[in-house]
């Protein structure tokens, strides 16, 4: 499939659009996650944690096709466990989209894990976009598949 094609139902512009439009929600610590905007909260929670690189990822509606609770659930419970056996903090969270058309992805927040790292996870479960970030710098949408920085 070429990248000017549709993904499921979505236009890679609309699926784009769609991810831009979304919070990144952390559930505990407190805190949102915008694209091309600095958190004052995260640069804590990072420098608390000596970590200075992130990733927000989810193993949710592979390829951005909704998928159905129960795997969605499964998946996630499998990232949780491949997380923590390669010993990155993650953080409970979800992708809040501001367009209710969509439904909010159950995520996680990584600590210390590097794009590169991030994107090889998220395309074992065959995820689009990923969201990552380094200290002092913007929150960073990164496509997985099909482009880069977006």
């Amino acid at each position: 499939m070429k990248a000017a094609r549709a993904v499921g139902r979505q236009s890679l512009s609309e699926l784009r659009a769609a991810y831009r439009a979304t919070d990144y929600v952390v559930f505990e610590p407190r805190l949102v996650i915008r694209i091309d905007q600095k958190s004052s909260r995260l640069e804590r929670l990072l420098r608390s944690r000596g970590a200075s690189e992130w990733a927000f990822v989810s193993a949710c509606n592979p390829l951005s096709v909704p998928t159905g609770a129960a795997r969605n659930r499964a998946q996630h419970r499998r990232l949780a466990r491949q997380l923590r056996a390669a010993g990155f903090e993650a953080l409970e969270g979800e992708g809040r989209p501001r367009n209710k058309r969509w439904n909010p992805e159950p995520s996680f927040l990584v600590l210390g894990v590097g794009r590169t790292e991030a994107v090889r996870i998220a395309r074992q479960y065959d995820q689009m976009a990923i969201v990552v970030g380094k200290l002092g710098g913007p929150a960073k949408l990164y496509g997985v598949r099909y482009f880069s920085t977006l």
